[in-house]
């Protein structure tokens, strides 16, 4: 380690040696330039011969002749990047406000250069002048003019992953002027452009929290969502995705709530946790009248449930969710179902004989009187064989008719009433 040390430090002093030796023909060159009166020659050789300075680093001496080399300079472009070079060297000096008096007039020089006849609007060069200007804008803490500049180059920048550093450094403006949802709405831009997952994750945290700070739950939702559909490891997703339920469930949208949960079963790995969230998106769905979800969800939930009286339950929930959708063939398939998995205890029979009557009442609805007839049938010879425990039942078609058909809302309603 020592020996490596050693071998570094003799590298840096070789190198100040020959930034040294490069300074010094820099300056000759200058001084034969300033002999014959070429002014512009004069200023290149003194930025140069500033750069080796600086390299050595000598920020003193580096100071002092990007301000001569600025002072001379007349092309704005050229002024401006000495102006800021000095700036630079004002901040290694550790004299920050001595940096700002040269970061200023460096802002001023871009933009002027930005502007010159020669440089079309929108163009390459344009964009690379207005970001320096920004650039030098935000670290004097001219924050509304830097974000103006920074979000100017952003409408021009073809390239994506640098539109979304502008839109990043136009949200750092933000925040230092402590507007939290104009920096979030930069950094959810920021990540809208971002290739890498990651780097879309961290600009969509960061949108999320100045969302969260400015009151907007709706967006901060929105964007802890985005981030766990970025996000690659489960237990992340699983806390960006439990922070977006948080803020769905405190604006009273079940619906967020169900759609989030969903997207975090794949990533769960305890069975009984996978059921609990399963059952929670589907009241969720409900509650939001989202029952074509509702009814996939339930279909979901049965076919993960290994007892059959629970299968029933949820099979007979997915058959109301399509009754309330007027999907009546899939409601029917369900309902079959359902009562094909209930028990001989005798509760399970009076809701066999409910599911029965349901796929009657399906079948009715459908246009489909024999069907339903024979359903209804069906449903009569449970009820009478559970009589002593079903006493609502048996029942005509006659009378389902007069209790079902004549108002079919009272079906799209909910669940049809006992018998």
């Amino acid at each position: 380690m020592a020996f490596c040390l050693a071998i570094m430090k003799s590298n840096l002093i070789r190198n100040g040696e020959r930034a040294a030796e490069a300074a010094q023909r820099y300056l000759n060159s200058a001084n034969a330039s300033d002999k014959i009166g070429n002014v512009r020659h004069y200023s290149e050789n003194i930025s140069k011969a500033a750069g080796c300075f600086e390299q050595i680093p000598d920020y003193q001496s580096a100071l002092t002749h990007y301000i001569e080399a600025a002072q001379y300079e007349y092309r704005p472009l050229y002024k401006a990047f000495n102006f800021s070079c000095a700036a630079r060297c004002c901040v290694n000096l550790g004299e920050h406000e001595k940096a700002t008096k040269y970061y200023k007039p460096a802002a001023e020089y871009y933009l002027k250069s930005a502007n010159a006849p020669d440089v079309i609007s929108g163009s390459g060069s344009y964009r690379e002048r207005i970001v320096k200007a920004a650039e030098c804008l935000e670290k004097i803490g001219a924050y509304p003019e830097a974000v103006i500049y920074y979000l100017e180059a952003a409408r021009y920048q073809t390239n994506n992953d640098i539109k979304a550093d502008y839109f990043s450094f136009a949200a750092r403006c933000y925040r230092n002027l402590n507007h939290p949802e104009k920096a979030a709405e930069c950094s959810e831009s920021s990540a809208q452009y971002r290739r890498s997952p990651q780097q879309k994750v961290i600009a969509l945290t960061q949108a999320e929290a100045g969302y969260r700070g400015g009151g907007n739950l709706i967006a901060a939702a929105r964007c802890a969502k985005n981030a766990a559909e970025s996000e690659a490891l489960p237990y992340k997703k699983i806390t960006l995705l439990t922070r977006a339920i948080g803020y769905y469930r405190s604006l009273e949208n079940p619906i967020g709530v169900a759609e989030c949960s969903i997207l975090m079963l794949p990533h769960l790995s305890e069975p009984q946790r996978v059921l609990r969230v399963l059952a929670d998106a589907i009241r969720n769905f409900e509650t939001g009248g989202d029952f074509a979800r509702a009814a996939e969800a339930y279909l979901n939930l049965a076919a993960l449930i290994p007892d059959t009286e629970k299968k029933a339950f949820h099979m007979g929930r997915a058959g109301f969710c399509y009754l309330e959708l007027k999907a009546w063939p899939q409601a029917i398939t369900c309902y079959e179902q359902a009562a094909a998995w209930r028990s001989n205890d005798p509760g399970e029979q009076r809701r066999k004989r409910l599911d029965l009557t349901s796929v009657g009442i399906c079948y009715a609805l459908n246009y489909q009187d024999k069907e339903a007839k024979a359903a209804f049938d069906r449903a009569n010879e449970v009820a009478l064989a559970n009589a002593k425990n079903d006493p609502d039942g048996p029942c005509t078609i006659g009378e389902i008719r007069k209790k079902y058909l004549v108002d079919i809302r009272v079906v799209s309603r909910g669940t049809p009433p006992a018998l």
